[in-house]
């Protein structure tokens, strides 16, 4: 695969004439210059010129005289011309370039700046580079609804996307790249956690973002043995390995076990090879007598021992979300002694905390430190496992108000400084403002977490069912005012969607909350109709808990899907959880999932080890929500149109027909033009081959319309008649061309406007 910085030659000036000089601010257009007239990929550069008039950068951000940054951004068209157009999206986002050009480089949530986050680069991904203004249909025509185009997003998802687009930030220098101005630009933006917004965030379509993803308390006994488990190695010295000194140790798995020996890597006997990365690709089980593989809930270390060498892996917990509103219980955290506890709410179907043991009975409670209340070291667990853990040793949980001046958290916890779960109640509620918008607040708790404050303007929009509360018209509604706002209780309900099997489209209509395969579940799941399993090829399968025996909120229904969606089912849970403004029934609105850690998963900053493990697990989260909103714009059904059209008008006609949009919108769906593409949705292939092949591109006919064809850009009029009068490089000189935009208005990096050079209903003046 040819890319631009494949051919680039810059050199400095020097006296030899066999050498090219060339203007330093011009290094960056120089290759893709000589490309266009000599190189053999003239389809795929033309696709990415294409593209990259699309989704433009321009010189007005600055750093002119860099060469190899400005390139790795052409390169994004050039390396994904035949590939898939979500690469290009993914990308184009995490570009520092494109950061700095709509602005979102540094854009930071409003808990951490105390401003709301730039607009720029949520708007555009939204009208330009995806689904355009208005809902169209799959051949390009729009949507009428009274006559009048609908529109494909309003200023409140510009405000809910711009939460999305908080975060990234900038990689310092390193050797070997060009950093002119000490950064190094070259390199994709990174996600800062602590910049990212960690609110629900409401979609397009009526949803969340994080939709069709399984809730993470749903994550089923031995996750991380399933296939598709991931592990990273982490060197023979991590974050985790100042832990080694604890009384309690850390997971190592036995050398006979199947997952020390995906780890190691040995082959044929060997000595560990400890691969980068590894993915499980079948179940592996615990080995007899591994209690902490029996038992633990979370796990994010697994120590690996070979002899004298000690390596390792950070396990990556599969994709899934949390819901943003629940009925908590309290954590705690007290960093030493005589110090106040630190409190935070928390959903107790989470494993986030530890456990704190106290003897039972008397109103002043008594801190103990039995054994065995973690099974290793920093180990988290839901709250009824760590009230589990304590009753079997003849403890409890201990309430908030732990009086003997011992520490909780201060050696005493499964690792230093933890957050460990308390048996007492805590609520979450909902401050309710003009528009609709919330935020969440934990009243009475003690937490220094500006997410959960009152008045601020850290909110979200949820997708209310038959309007909010409003002071008008409050009725019965358990809220109070503040200020312009309304402080509300809230109540949480929930119910199975089916109680018999759906049909596709009822299902796909319906279900909204993922849920993981029950087939690698056989001792929680059987079929709906009393099998093992279900039938593989059903459009639409069942599976129901056995100990339940019925239809329940716990049943997992799957929807299997297109081949070019992957062919496989998606499952997901028979049930959503709805919350309701408490004494205002007719105020509700589904529960939000949200990815970030939220209330309760703060970790001290007294552990600089649990510190990094959070930042790493919340940077994890903030790729992984990154990805939801790439993908609920990549799918959305106005994509594959919009830009069928765009492509059409750069290749073939200003004016395509819809059927002619549809072929190429079909080909994009379906990843497949004649036999030509991937198979898989947004094929760059597919495609283009649709676009280029189609009748309408082909056909003499209608050369006599003049309606149809196009007017050639100015860069093109260029380069194809050079290439027509075989111009040749003078003793094998790049051609170096001056000031194109000034002498004809078109060149690479130079588009006036996130616009481009000109709009798609652009129409020359003339008769």
């Amino acid at each position: 695969m040819l890319r631009m910085s494949d051919a680039m030659k810059t050199r400095e000036e020097t006296m030899n004439e066999a050498d090219s000089y060339y203007q330093i601010h011009n290094g960056k257009q120089l290759p893709f210059h000589n490309i266009a007239l000599w190189g053999a990929a003239q389809l795929r550069f033309r696709i990415a010129w294409a593209l990259y008039q699309l989704i433009p950068i321009s010189e007005d951000i600055g750093d002119t005289s860099e060469t190899e940054a400005w390139n790795t951004y052409f390169d994004v068209f050039a390396g994904n011309a035949f590939g898939n157009y979500r690469d290009v999206l993914k990308e184009v986002a995490f570009h520092n370039f494109m950061g700095k050009y709509l602005s979102y480089k540094d854009n930071a949530a409003y808990a951490e700046s105390g401003a709301l986050p730039d607009q720029n680069f949520a708007r555009e991904i939204m009208q330009l580079f995806s689904i355009g203004l208005y809902e169209l249909r799959i051949d390009g025509t729009p949507v009428l609804v009274n006559g009048a185009p609908v529109q494909t997003y309003d200023t409140k998802d510009i405000n809910t996307f711009a939460r999305a687009w908080t975060g990234f930030r900038e990689r310092g220098n390193r050797a070997n790249v060009e950093a002119v101005s000490g950064i190094a630009h070259a390199d994709p933006m990174y996600l800062d956690p602590e910049y990212r917004d960690a609110l629900p965030k409401a979609d397009l379509r009526g949803g969340y973002i994080g939709d069709h993803y399984p809730l993470c308390r749903d994550l089923p006994q031995q996750h991380f043995l399933h296939p598709g488990a991931r592990y990273s190695y982490q060197g023979t010295a991590s974050a985790e390995s100042a832990w080694d000194a604890h009384s309690i140790p850390q997971y190592a798995p036995p050398a006979s076990s199947g997952l020390y020996q995906a780890l190691c890597g040995a082959a044929g006997g060997g000595a560990c090879t400890f691969p980068a990365f590894v993915t499980l690709g079948a179940p592996l089980a615990c080995e007899g007598g591994d209690a902490v593989c029996a038992g633990v809930e979370d796990l994010t270390t697994v120590k690996i021992v070979e002899g004298a060498t000690t390596a390792y892996y950070t396990y990556e917990r599969p994709r899934c979300v949390k819901l943003a509103i629940f009925a908590g219980k309290e954590l705690a955290f007290r960093p030493h002694q005589n110090q106040p506890l630190t409190r935070q709410c928390a959903d107790p179907r989470e494993a986030i905390a530890s456990t704190a043991c106290c003897a039972a009975g008397g109103a002043i409670q008594t801190f103990a430190d039995p054994a065995g209340r973690c099974f290793i070291v920093g180990e988290k667990m839901r709250h009824a496992t760590a009230a589990a853990r304590c009753a079997a040793l003849g403890f409890e949980l201990c309430p908030v108000g732990v009086q003997n001046g011992k520490a909780i958290a201060a050696g005493e916890s499964c690792a230093e400084f933890m957050n460990v779960w308390l048996e007492s109640n805590c609520s979450v509620k909902i401050q309710v403002h003009e528009d609709g918008a919330v935020n969440l607040v934990a009243p009475g708790i003690d937490t220094a977490d500006a997410r959960l404050r009152l008045n601020t303007l850290n909110v979200f929009y949820p997708q209310w069912q038959d309007g909010f509360p409003t002071a008008a018209g409050l009725g019965a509604a358990a809220c109070v005012a503040e200020a312009a706002t309304l402080l509300c209780d809230v109540e949480l309900s929930s119910a199975p969607l089916f109680t018999g099997l759906p049909s596709a489209e009822a299902a796909a209509a319906a279900l909204r909350v993922g849920a993981y395969d029950p087939t690698l579940q056989p001792d929680r799941y059987q079929c709906h109709n009393g099998a093992a399993a279900c039938p593989a090829a059903d459009p639409v399968v069942a599976y129901v808990v056995t100990a339940q025996g019925g239809w329940t909120e716990d049943t997992v229904i799957g929807i299997r899907q297109p081949a070019y969606l992957g062919g496989r089912y998606r499952y997901y849970r028979n049930g959503e959880e709805t919350v309701r403004v408490a004494g205002g029934a007719q105020f509700a609105f589904r529960n939000a999932p949200v990815f970030m850690p939220l209330s309760g998963e703060v970790p001290p900053a007294s552990s600089a080890t649990l510190r990094a493990l959070g930042k790493r697990a919340a940077r994890d989260a903030a790729h992984h929500e990154t990805d939801a909103v790439l993908d609920h714009l990549f799918y959305h059904p106005n994509t594959a149109p919009h830009m069928a059209h765009l492509l059409i008008q750069k290749f073939v006609t200003s004016n395509p027909s819809p059927r002619y949009v549809e072929a190429a919108a079909t080909a994009f769906t379906t990843g497949d033009y004649g036999g030509r593409g991937s198979g898989k949705y947004g094929c760059m292939k597919a495609m283009m081959a649709a676009i280029l092949l189609d009748p309408e591109a082909r056909s003499t006919t209608l050369d006599a319309d003049p309606s149809h064809g196009m007017l050639r850009e100015p860069f093109l009029k260029l380069t194809h008649t050079l290439r027509a009068l075989d111009v040749e490089r003078r003793r094998g000189q790049e051609l170096a061309m001056y000031d194109l935009v000034g002498k004809m208005g078109q060149d690479l990096y130079r588009a006036p406007s996130v616009f481009g050079f000109y709009l798609p209903s652009f129409s020359p003046s003339g008769p």
